[in-house]
């Protein structure tokens, strides 16, 4: 089993790197993606494919700020700077035997 601090430092470096490429081996096949913008990403396909977009786009750069894990939830609290300014945003994920089964985005913008 994946230890959950692996498995958010796989999710951490896909969006640092806009490397995707070791995501699909941290989403459970049931996985639901609640999207800060609205609607869901349900299932290991349509998590992937969201979040492969999310992390290969350039036009910014992800800044995590914190971390914090109790038992199976991590929250991840995160700016996101492009040009001309920022977003600041958390991530809420459940992880299961090592692998996200739920995760949850907030965003805040300026």
């Amino acid at each position: 089993m994946t230890d959950i601090h692996t498995v958010l430092k796989t999710y951490k470096d896909a969006f640092s790197t806009h490397d995707p490429s070791g995501l699909a081996g941290i989403l459970a096949k049931d996985i639901v993606v609640e999207r800060a913008q609205g609607g869901t990403a349900d299932g290991h396909a349509a998590a992937l494919e969201l979040w492969t977009a999310i992390a290969t786009d350039t036009g910014g750069e992800f800044d995590i700020e914190d971390e914090i894990v109790a038992g199976e939830l991590a929250v991840l609290t995160w700016t996101f700077r492009y040009e001309g300014g920022f977003t600041r945003g958390a991530n809420l994920l459940k992880i299961r035997d090592g692998r996200v089964y739920h995760a949850v985005g907030y965003t805040k913008t300026n």
